[in-house]
């Protein structure tokens, strides 16, 4: 059953150009590598502090986010995200919509 997730991403000052062309591919690479439904993905910057994003999009399945881990496709581009964000990247971070975790900020 597919899993919704919905996910805010805080940028380190002066690396949000970076952050925001990785999170540009993001979804595509999930899906390539068979993790993602085929609904493309939301990727939204905040209209008021340009450092903020927001990404949604469904996991073909509630395993998928463990699974990708594993991935080192998918590991290689979450480290690289990680490098342009706030905080690191918790491992429950892509689980569902009921337990979505925040990357950075509070």
């Amino acid at each position: 059953m597919p899993m919704p997730v919905i996910t805010e991403y805080y940028a380190l000052a002066g690396h949000s150009e970076q952050l925001a062309a990785l999170l540009a591919d993001h979804w595509n690479v999930l899906r390539e590598e068979g993790f993602t439904t085929e609904q493309p993905a939301f990727l939204m910057r905040d209209s008021q502090d340009s450092d903020v994003f927001i990404e949604v999009f469904a996991w073909k399945d509630e395993d998928g986010p463990d699974r990708a881990w594993d991935n080192p496709r998918i590991a290689e581009l979450w480290n690289q995200i990680q490098s342009y964000c706030e905080q690191e990247i918790d491992p429950e971070y892509f689980n569902g919509l009921d337990a979505a975790m925040y990357v950075g900020g509070g």
